[in-house]
Formats: C-alpha cells, sequence, structure tokens
C-alpha cells in the first residue's frame, strides 16, 4: 500500500476532493468526520470547481490581451483592435476561504482513526495498493515555457526516467508545427527561423519524451509563448 501525496494542481486536488467527498458518508461516523464537515466539503468543492472553470476562462482573456496589447502597440496606424473582457468572480457558495487546508484537516481525521484501514485508504483516493507504471503511449509530459532576453523560446522539461524531449512549435494561428529538435538537457531553447525579433510574437510549443531519439509518449498539451523583442 502506497500513501498518496496530498496534490498541489487545482486539477488533482479537485478529483481527489470530488472522490473523497463522494464517498466519506459511508466511513463518516466510524472515522469522526461530523455532517457539518461534510457540508462544508460539498460547499467547498463547488468553489473550487468554479474557480478551476474561472481560471480557465481568465487565461483564455489574458490570451486575448497579448493579442490586444500586440495589436495596439505594434498594429498598423490604420486599425482597430477588439477589447478583450474579463468576467468578474462570482462563487457559487460563500466564500470560506482554506479549502485546502480544510480538506487536510479532514484527511488527518481519517488517519487518526482506529477505524482505518487498507481499503478505505485506497477507496477514498488516500493510498494506492498496487500502483503501476503508466505505459508510455498514455505518458503525458509537462512543459514550463517562456522566452528569454534574447526573443527565444525556452521550454523547461523533466526527463521522469526518459533519455530527453522532442519538441515541436509553430506561431499561433498556422496549422503545421516545425520541428524544434531533440534536447537531452533541460530547457530546450529554441530559435524560431521566421522570427520577426523587433516586436512580440505568439508562439505555440509542444513536446513527447524519448527513448534513446524516438518521442514514445503522448504529446504534452499545448502551450503558448510571447516572445520578447529585441
Amino acid at each position: 500500500m502506497k500513501e498518496n501525496k496530498f496534490p498541489r494542481s487545482l486539477g488533482k486536488l479537485f478529483l481527489l476532493y470530488q472522490n473523497f467527498v463522494a464517498k466519506i458518508g459511508t466511513y463518516s461516523t466510524q472515522v469522526g468526520i461530523t455532517p457539518a464537515a461534510i457540508a462544508r466539503m460539498q460547499t467547498d468543492l463547488a468553489n473550487l470547481q468554479y474557480l478551476i472553470s474561472y481560471r480557465n476562462q481568465f487565461n483564455d482573456s489574458k490570451s486575448a490581451l497579448s493579442a490586444f496589447q500586440e495589436q495596439m502597440v505594434w498594429g498598423p496606424t490604420d486599425g482597430t483592435a477588439q477589447q478583450p473582457t474579463f468576467e468578474s468572480v462570482a462563487l457559487p457558495e460563500a466564500d470560506q476561504t482554506g479549502i485546502a487546508t480544510f480538506f487536510r484537516q479532514q484527511i488527518k481525521l481519517v488517519k487518526a482513526s482506529a477505524a482505518y484501514n487498507p481499503q478505505m485508504a485506497e477507496e477514498l483516493g488516500l493510498a494506492t495498493a498496487y500502483p503501476s507504471p503508466v505505459p508510455d503511449a498514455d505518458y503525458i509530459p509537462t512543459l514550463r515555457p517562456g522566452s528569454n532576453v534574447k526573443g527565444q523560446l525556452v521550454a523547461k522539461f523533466k526527463k521522469s526516467g526518459y533519455d530527453g524531449a522532442y519538441v515541436e512549435y509553430r506561431l499561433k494561428g498556422e496549422l503545421d508545427w516545425t520541428v524544434a529538435g531533440t534536447f537531452v538537457r533541460s530547457p530546450a531553447v529554441i530559435s524560431p527561423a521566421s522570427q520577426n525579433r523587433a516586436k512580440s510574437e505568439t508562439y505555440e510549443v509542444r513536446a513527447q519524451l524519448i527513448r534513446g531519439n524516438e518521442p514514445v509518449t503522448s504529446f504534452s498539451e499545448i502551450y503558448t509563448v510571447v516572445t520578447k523583442p529585441v
């Protein structure tokens, strides 16, 4: 039995919390979780789901803001630019803070109970009985992309037991990807061939991890990078 680490990303936190709230009712009396605590967790779960959805909308608006700024500052003198909009925050439930802190407290109560056992731990998502490695084809790498002062694209990656990363990029709005190359060390530093370094440009970057020189994992999600003018 392997204890699962408490998640740090909002998406993984939501999935664990959702499972925990759905199943804790079966064990609440045994482990001392009160009805008031369950009600609080249900409220927190609704707010957490909203925050994740709002963050995604906000990130989309940030991309629109970058495009708006690019057009306003570097665009033609006779053009017009579409102004981005940002939705106001409107939580579905009372805005009690400390969602993850309260959740940790409830997990601590469960684990401290004499009734806590491996079956309960696995059912609540707190432990894994027989963890198995993710097949190469199902593994999705993550990147930390950015831009340096030379206007180059920079993509930091973790090898996670693989030999390196195969990276592709494209100018945002284009259909075809350009191969940046394979990189055995992080970060991957990319100088786009058609880049206009006198102005900011928006690129998309993605990667697979490699064994030897062959990409073997799924592609990462597509990341957006805005370069700096040089």
